[in-house]
């Protein structure tokens, strides 16, 4: 049952929906935010109370208590050596000593602190008098000072520490406890309030947020199809809504309507230029060849390089004219192929022939190695195979060869798979480099650099084309600088072909669904 939107929600543009879902979002989760923010400010100060003044505390009360057994050593020192370095020493450690006491004030603790001032005073006061004992050369008496009077002072110092440690201790533990409690709550009660507000949050944006996301999907599948190559806008987009989709929809569909009939304009184009470039050629090649003969007079030798270089312009520009209709049969999906029986011995014999002057030209040493193991005869169209396929992948390999290298052919059964041939076309040239090779046979895809670089990109496109309509595969091993290997595998009969087409058709469609036929004749 589709749900009931107010007006003023469908005329929304989608800017304004995302700040309202945003808004709504943002109003839900500021409370528990809030609460967790203050919550987390409290553990904050107590952890910083822990880390600042309980454990400057510590600190100061360990090295005051490590001060008073320095003073103790110090005193000892002094009276077994009453010499002005001695004397420095003993009241450098006494400053020291107020030092820490200072500290343990600052941290806080100076309520629990008059104990250890006042017997550090003492300390003090009982050391000046030491001080006398031993300035007067008394150093019998001073000895007995230092046992009699001195040494309690320190016991009573160091006894005064205990009350101070207790008291850090205490409150150390009290604030300890005190971030505990606050965590095991704010740890109860964050997530529950976080699951509230979600749940409000999410049930907003699926309510503002829901009516766009359709259509964006319908939007997607169509550019997929246009990708494709379909230039036929769907029917579901949503070409009447107000909002910023609606602009999208409509534009897309206008997109896609000049893009058909840009389509159509170019497939005329190039049958009509195609159809009326032919002729003239086929004349120019004609003439050329005439001439070459004699048929109007005897011809100088430049005359006849001349008239070579022509005939053989001539046969590349025929050669790229059929590309292009060969181009407009790829776009169209009306590529036919005549199946027949096929001689692969005849085969690589007229392909031998063939290439044969294009290898003495390039000083290129061609071979042909068909295996006695592979088949004798398959089923498929020859000439589509000689020219489209195995053409372009020879004529490929000689542009790549430098003089000098080597062009083989080698055909051979498919093993384990006896009921498919395996024909590799390998070169010795410059090879194609690694980033290359996934788009070697995309349409109009060339290489970056070198010869590469050069062509209309569409060959090898078209030699795929032809071997998976015949149910084959075709593959490409390279490495820059050591050749390339293509291995092209074909079915022996056109029943083996049906059968592995049924085979992939039940795994794109496992419902029933069929693709469409190929166009066959034989």
């Amino acid at each position: 049952m589709p749900i009931f939107t107010p007006r003023f929600v469908r005329e929304l543009t989608l800017r304004k929906r995302l700040v309202i879902t945003l808004a709504c979002m943002a109003l839900v989760l500021v409370l528990p935010a809030f609460y967790a923010i203050e919550r987390l400010d409290e553990i904050r100060d107590i952890a910083f109370d822990l880390k600042g003044k309980h454990g400057a505390a510590e600190v100061a009360l360990s090295r005051l208590e490590a001060d008073l057994g320095q003073v103790d050593a110090s005193l000892r020192s002094y009276v077994a050596d009453p010499s002005p370095e001695s004397r420095a020493v003993v009241f450098e450690t006494l400053g020291r000593t107020r030092t820490q006491l200072a500290g343990l004030t600052e941290a806080g603790y100076q309520d629990d602190t008059a104990a250890i001032s006042a017997a550090i005073q003492h300390l003090e006061y009982v050391t000046l008098s030491l001080e006398r004992l031993l300035y007067a050369g008394e150093v019998g008496r001073a000895t007995d000072y230092f046992f009699e009077d001195i040494q309690p002072v320190l016991r009573d110092a160091k006894a005064s520490l205990i009350p101070v440690s207790e008291a850090v201790d205490r409150q150390s533990d009290a604030a300890a406890e005190r971030a505990a409690e606050l965590s095991s709550a704010t740890a109860t009660t964050i997530p529950i309030a976080v699951l509230i507000s979600l749940g409000f949050a999410l049930l907003i944006g699926v309510l503002i947020i829901g009516k766009f996301i359709s259509p964006l999907q319908r939007l997607r599948t169509a550019m997929s199809s246009v990708a494709q190559g379909e230039f036929e806008a769907s029917s579901e987009l949503s070409v009447e809504r107000v909002d910023e989709l609606g602009d999208l929809n409509r534009s897309f569909v206008s997109m896609t309507e000049q893009l058909a009939e840009l389509n159509r304009i170019r497939a005329e184009f190039v049958s009509i230029v195609t159809h009326d470039l032919k002729t003239p050629i086929n004349v120019l090649g004609g003439y050329a060849e005439m001439l070459q003969e004699g048929t109007y007079g005897e011809l100088s030798e430049g005359q006849q390089a001349a008239l070579s270089a022509m005939e053989e312009q001539a046969g590349v520009l025929l050669e790229q004219v059929n590309q292009l209709v060969d181009l407009s049969r790829y776009e169209a999906g009306a590529f036919q192929i005549d199946i027949e029986p096929l001689y692969l011995g005849d085969f690589c014999t007229s392909l031998d022939r063939a290439f044969e002057a294009l290898a003495q030209q390039k000083g290129v040493r061609l071979e042909f190695d068909v295996d006695p193991q592979a088949p004798e005869i398959i089923e498929a169209d020859g000439d589509r195979l000689r020219n489209e396929v195995l053409g372009n992948l020879l004529g490929n390999a000689f542009k790549f060869t430098d003089s000098g290298g080597r062009v083989s052919v080698k055909v051979r059964a498919d093993l384990p798979r006896r009921d498919r041939v395996l024909i590799e076309v390998s070169d010795s040239g410059v090879g194609i480099p690694a980033e290359e090779l996934p788009h070697v046979f995309d349409m109009y895809y060339q290489g970056q650099s070198g010869a590469r670089a050069k062509g209309s990109g569409i060959g090898l496109a078209i030699a795929r084309e032809i071997v998976e309509i015949h149910g084959g595969e075709i593959a490409v091993e390279s490495r820059e600088g050591r050749g390339t290997t293509f291995r092209v595998t074909l079915p022996v009969t056109q029943e083996g072909r049906e059968r592995d087409a049924s085979q992939a058709d039940e795994a794109m469609h496992p419902t029933g669904d069929q693709p469409p036929e190929l166009q066959l004749v034989g």
